[in-house]
């Protein structure tokens, strides 16, 4: 299984209008964030020392209230760091563009799942999540490579949290974040509103 380290700062925006059918029944019953770092500080509980028990009960809280939920986030084109261009098939007219499902958000980070290890820099490794599709007629693999490149791509993503996840690093600290099933998500180019790549 392909591995990927990634430590992006993803900026929560606005949520797109165009889709295809599939991920617009699935966002239009989820819940739209406008805050993502926001939404993970308090699911998390990000709570000082001296902060006593009430805000760590409030965390609790939230999360109790959160599990299960949908939402749905649009993420800036910091996004663009987690994705990567795959296969070309040029007889077939076929692209694959790879995400890693680490959505930063501060601190912390939404994650499909939960990352089990480091790489030897500390950083979170989590299996890619890989999106086919049928390449228009002016589109080759360095096209794609542009889009990624140039930040031209925006990242649409509804998830499900779960749970906190915490993961110690070699150097003695500890990173966390939230695990969750990502239901789906959607790539467009942020300029024309075409889609780049979905998921599932």
């Amino acid at each position: 299984m392909s591995l990927l380290r990634c430590l992006p700062m993803w900026i929560a925006l606005p949520v797109l209008a165009g889709s295809d059918s599939k991920f617009a029944a699935l966002r239009s019953a989820a819940d739209p964030l406008g805050n993502l770092a926001g939404f993970v500080e308090k699911y998390i509980g990000d709570c000082d020392p001296g902060s006593g028990p009430r805000c760590h009960s409030q965390a609790i809280s939230f999360r109790e209230t959160s599990n299960g939920r949908r939402f749905v986030i649009l993420l800036g084109d910091e996004s663009a760091r987690v994705l990567s261009a795959g296969r070309f098939d040029a007889a077939r007219r076929e692209y694959e563009l790879q995400l890693t499902p680490f959505f930063a958000a501060g601190l912390y980070a939404v994650t499909h799942g939960a990352p089990k290890q480091t790489d030897t820099a500390g950083n979170p490794l989590l299996p890619l999540l890989t999106m086919r599709r049928k390449a228009p007629a002016e589109r080759d693999a360095s096209r794609l490579q542009r889009l990624i490149t140039g930040r031209e791509l925006r990242v649409e993503v509804v998830f499900t949290p779960q749970e906190v996840w915490t993961l110690p690093r070699k150097r003695g600290d500890r990173i966390r974040g939230i695990k969750s099933r990502i239901n789906a998500l959607q790539v467009t180019n942020g300029r024309t509103g075409e889609i780049v790549g979905s998921w599932p």
